[in-house]
């Protein structure tokens, strides 16, 4: 049986290396006097493990399992496997997966690097009702993704303190903030398309070409600040600063093959699509202002109160405006025709430079926030203090289908043996006419 190694419950790694040998494999199995499938959860590996790394094709080091053999697991929740792993980039190789009530391998990799799994063999696993399939389930694998990020910021500033302006004494301070941050993507979707599957049956196919998409986010900004000691009991804090803030598109460059995903040495290809600038798309001016004071009570200090009030500005972030990028290709998705056992019944069509705006009157979203304290000294370094904080945010930045038209339609659902009444927004207008747009939604504040 080689090395043991029981489990009777799931757990999530921070990081895991298991290296066995092809003689001696590692073995992670039940403990129970009889083993059966679906006697212990899984080996979950998720985004707080560290990603495997490689020289070229040679592993070197991080999360890995290697010569291992996983049995009698699958007691999960349905959506996991005997190897679960979620956003993250482990190195399965030569592992055997067996004997497991749910799914043997399951990946999801979202946002990870790219999955490693070599030489693996995953047999006599079943499926639970609403899976995939009972071996190898690979959420996200049938897409490739390469990001870079670049970001430059300077700043400055200038103390000053005072004793001859007003009354009392001031600690000045002035400063000045830039930044200029650039995020691009190239995707690809191998062999131009995807398929998804329900309940181990086709489902849907979704077509595209590799696209680029990316954005910029420059910014300036000022602000001054005093910390003005009005006399031995009152303290002031007030300060302003504006921010102003540009997102546009840059001009973006990438290869329609894979090799412009693959590799560690270089971005650039030969003969790659490069698509056009977009300028302009935001513009936001904000105006931060800031108040507070500390307040003694007593002439011993002990009891102090303590209030402030400021507005806080929520960051510009690409992800609002970069799919209007003219190189995010249109996707089409068409579900499976048991008729003509052909994927040719229209399903939806997403072209983000038809579908997708920002709007021309957006601001940015904010937070208002009022803070109270009471502090009372007791006895040394004993104290008691009681605070309370209010917040209140506005112009919440989202999506909102500004030419959609919607109507009201319940539906009546069915899980795990109780029936509800759930009622949606049912799409009454063709998609064409949906155009997605970047605006300030009140409604949700």
């Amino acid at each position: 049986m080689g090395r043991r190694r029981t489990a009777a419950a799931s757990g999530v790694l921070a990081a895991l290396v298991a290296i066995g040998t092809a003689a001696q494999p590692i073995l992670f199995t039940s403990n129970d006097a009889t083993p059966a499938a679906g006697k212990w959860n899984s080996i979950t590996i998720t985004d707080l493990a560290v990603d495997a790394a490689f020289s070229g094709s040679a592993y070197q080091s991080g999360s890995i399992m290697q010569r291992a053999i996983v049995e009698y697991a699958g007691a999960g929740v349905p959506t996991s496997g005997a190897i679960t792993v979620l956003n993250s980039s482990p190195f399965l190789n030569a592992v055997e997966v067996r004997l497991s009530a749910r799914t043997g391998i399951r990946i999801d990799g979202g946002s990870a690097p790219a999955q490693h799994v070599n030489d693996c063999n995953v047999h006599d696993c079943a499926a639970a009702s609403g899976q995939y399939g009972g071996g190898f389930s690979l959420v996200n694998g049938q897409t490739g993704s390469k990001q870079f990020h670049n970001r430059t910021t300077v700043d400055a500033s200038l103390a000053h303190t005072a004793s001859d302006f007003l009354k009392g004494s001031h600690d000045f301070k002035f400063g000045v903030q830039t930044a200029n941050a650039t995020q691009r993507t190239v995707s690809v979707r191998f062999g131009g398309v995807s398929f998804t599957d329900l309940n181990a049956a086709p489902y849907t196919a979704t077509y595209s070409d590799p696209s680029a998409t990316g954005g910029r986010i420059r910014s300036v900004g000022t602000y001054v600040q005093d910390n003005w000691t009005f006399n031995d009991r009152l303290t002031l804090d007030v300060g302003v600063r504006y921010d102003h803030i540009m997102g546009d598109i840059p001009a973006l460059s990438a290869s329609a093959t894979l090799d412009g995903i693959r590799g560690n040495t270089t971005f650039d290809v030969n003969n790659p699509t490069t698509y056009p600038a977009v300028g302009d798309l935001i513009a936001l001016n904000s105006v931060s202002p800031r108040l507070g004071f500390t307040l003694r009570l007593d002439g011993s200090g002990k009891t102090v109160l303590k209030s402030s009030y400021g507005r806080f500005y929520g960051k510009l972030a690409t992800s609002m405006f970069n799919s209007m990028s003219p190189g995010a290709t249109p996707t089409t998705t068409l579900r499976y025709n048991a008729a003509t056992a052909k994927y040719d019944i229209p399903f939806s069509f997403v072209d983000n430079k038809i579908n997708f705006s920002v709007s021309p009157d957006l601001v940015n979203q904010y937070t208002d926030q009022v803070f109270v304290g009471l502090e009372r000294q007791i006895a040394g370094s004993m104290g008691v203090s009681a605070s309370l904080v209010f917040k209140q945010e506005a112009d919440f930045i989202r999506l909102n289908d500004v030419r959609g038209t919607y109507a009201l339609r319940d539906v009546v659902d069915t899980f795990n043996g109780a029936t509800k009444t759930i009622t949606v927004f049912n799409l009454t207008s063709p998609q064409a006419q949906r155009l997605f747009q970047v605006v300030n939604r009140d409604d949700l504040d």
